[in-house]
């Protein structure tokens, strides 16, 4: 299967490359290779202006009106193998060497991830992101301490989602926030801290713990009880 077209097809992305030694490079079965010139990737547009960025995107990787905006030097972007990566918006600017890695079978519906000054994204793998996500790796601006003049808000380490996080719609991310392995983020959560417990539910403005100990799987209740049902069937003693 051919996952990117020349840019006569419609459905393709666009590709723009300025400046000196930046790379769009595909991975398919573990190995790398540059994508080739005149071929996008359907789905995604990806504008760098600068020196020095890498782009690794893993096939197959299935995009829809998404975009990837580099507008500084030395960025480093990974974006593993996945069924949905639709109407995300990754920008790095106003800083230098920022990284965002998403991991494998993650998919996202909708997220703009904002990533100035030296800030970072790590997602990892298995993770479900609904719609309406704003991620922002720094405050943008700074704030400082009248008696010391020292800034109180610096960007200390990139934003991080554990693996296999459920992210509800229009949860926000700011600057340093972290979340753990197995847990979900509700709708309109604000994650302004680190959550270090896996398997708990977050919730609210600022984000909360509100439940733990907790597994979620993909599948909606009803699906699951049935599932769960004919395999009960399945095994269960004759007499």
């Amino acid at each position: 299967m051919r996952w990117f077209s020349k840019k006569s097809d419609k459905i393709s992305g666009v590709v723009q490359l300025r400046g000196s030694n930046n790379r769009v490079i595909i991975i398919e079965c573990g190995i790398e290779r540059p994508l080739h010139r005149n071929a996008n990737i359907p789905g995604l547009d990806i504008i760098v202006v600068g020196n020095n960025n890498t782009i690794k995107i893993e096939m197959p990787f299935n995009s829809h009106n998404s975009s990837i905006f580099i507008m500084n030097d030395g960025v480093n972007i990974e974006l593993g193998r996945t069924s949905a990566f639709s109407n995300v918006k990754i920008v790095c600017r106003n800083g230098h060497r920022q990284v965002c890695k998403i991991g494998c079978d993650t998919t996202i519906n909708g997220a703009i991830i904002e990533l100035p000054e030296s800030s970072g994204l790590i997602i990892g793998e298995g993770c479900l992101l609904s719609d309406n996500i704003k991620i922002w790796g720094s405050d943008g601006h700074s704030i400082i301490d009248a008696d010391t003049m020292e800034i109180i808000n610096p960007v200390m380490e990139p934003i991080v989602v554990g693996n296999h996080v459920w992210v509800g719609e229009s949860v926000i991310f700011t600057k340093n926030a972290s979340v753990a392995q197995d847990s979900v983020v509700g709708a309109g959560t604000v994650c302004c801290k680190k959550y270090t417990e896996p398997n708990v539910i977050i919730a609210g403005n600022p984000g909360r713990i509100i439940r733990k100990n907790i597994l979620w799987n993909r599948y909606n209740p009803t699906k699951l009880i049935s599932d769960i049902e004919k395999i009960s069937a399945k095994w269960e003693p004759r007499k």
